[in-house]
Formats: structure tokens, C-alpha cells, sequence
């Protein structure tokens, strides 16, 4: 066992992270590792389809309507809740879920009552 860690590049009282070692083990059972794959495909898929939910399409359009009626562009409301502009616009492009907390700082943020954003949300939501 020593001199295989030593062609890798290994001393040989080192060994590779856990990680890589599961790896390697992963790549040995390709059943086992096809199965894993096909598993990580599948969480995947729901998280996707989160994302496509008629819910979740309708609180990206209403955020973006309601940013638009404020006035504001994407980057104007990141430097307002202090975070990357790139957020918003994953929001806006069903690219991410928002917090009920998100939704809250959002919604001060462009000088909207809260509730009324989650009305909006729950009115426009076609199930």
C-alpha cells in the first residue's frame, strides 16, 4: 500500500482526505457509483422543479414588478439590501427561492408593505 501512495506523489505515512479517498472508492463500484449519480440527479430535478413551481414564478414576477413600480434597477436594490446584484437578477430569472426573511428586506427596500407583496404573490400564483 505504501508504494502506491508513493507513485501518486504521497510520503508514505501520508494518506489522501476522506473525500478523495470516497471518491476512488466511488469510481471502484461503478454500480454503487451510478446509483449515486442517478440519486444526486434526482435531488437535483426536485430543486429544479421548486424552482418552476407556479408559486415560485409568481413571487419572481411580482418582485420584479414591484422593484420596476419603485423605480429602482436590479443593482440599486442590491446596494439597498447590501448584497451582489446578481442576486436579484437570479431572483427575477427563477434562479433562486427566496426567504420569507429575503422577502421582508425586499419588500422595505423598495418602500412596499410586506403583506401586501405576499398578497400579490398568493393572488398571481396560478394552482
Amino acid at each position: 500500500m505504501g508504494g502506491r501512495w508513493l507513485r501518486r506523489g504521497w510520503l508514505p505515512q501520508e494518506k489522501p482526505a476522506p473525500a478523495l479517498r470516497a471518491y476512488c472508492w466511488l469510481l471502484r463500484k461503478s454500480k454503487q457509483a451510478v446509483f449515486a449519480l442517478n440519486r444526486c440527479a434526482l435531488e437535483i430535478g426536485a430543486h429544479l422543479k421548486a424552482l418552476r413551481s407556479p408559486t415560485a414564478r409568481a413571487v419572481s414576477a411580482v418582485l420584479a414588478k414591484a422593484r420596476e413600480n419603485a423605480g429602482l434597477t436590479q443593482r440599486q436594490l442590491a446596494v439597498r439590501i447590501r448584497r451582489p446584484h446578481s442576486v436579484i437578477g437570479m431572483i427575477e430569472s427563477d434562479q433562486r427561492q427566496v426567504t420569507v426573511p429575503e422577502l421582508i428586506t425586499l419588500a422595505e427596500a423598495m418602500d412596499v408593505d410586506p403583506v401586501d407583496l405576499l398578497k400579490r404573490i398568493l393572488r398571481d400564483r396560478k394552482i
